[in-house]
């Protein structure tokens, strides 16, 4: 009776881990940043659906969609895309490692500083996220220089 009572503990405690971003409790947007970053550094970081749809659960809905909108767009043969490299660190070289700062939260909105890491260059980005059901996600990058993730996207949706 114990190996069953085992078996069905070993068995529920697999299912208890619905997605990638499981660990991540929601009630911090600094460890929802962290979350995102250390699955982003740990699989493939190019920009195409099945990456995109592995990181779905960090991201909020019409950041989502904007980004398949971005995938989807059919691109004229010979042409190059419209965006090129890895969105979430506004990088064609991906950094070696990133740092995750310290957040601002203002009611239903955080904004967490990041630094990313190459042999020799540093760059500082700020995530927006904002709490959507009890959970942070994150609505926008902000790269600096007037330049954002969702401004680089509906440019190149249209």
């Amino acid at each position: 009776m114990k190996s069953a009572a085992l078996y069905l503990t070993a068995l529920l405690s697999l299912f208890a881990v619905s997605s990638p971003a499981a660990d991540n409790s929601g009630t911090d947007p600094v460890q929802t940043v962290q979350s995102f970053y250390d699955y982003h550094f740990k699989h493939d970081m190019g920009f195409g659906a099945p990456e995109v749809k592995a990181r779905k659960a960090w991201l909020a809905p019409e950041l989502y969609a904007l980004i398949m909108k971005v995938i989807k767009k059919p691109v004229p043969k010979g042409d190059a895309p419209d965006i090129e490299g890895d969105i979430f660190t506004d990088s064609q070289e991906y950094p070696t490692s990133f740092h995750v700062g310290n957040a601002a939260v203002k009611k239903e909105t955080a904004r967490v500083e990041m630094t990313f890491n190459w042999s020799r260059e540093k760059r500082h980005v700020t995530l927006i996220l904002t709490r959507i059901e009890h959970e942070w996600r994150i609505v926008d990058i902000d790269y600096g220089d007037h330049r954002s993730l969702v401004k680089d996207l509906q440019e190149a949706a249209h």
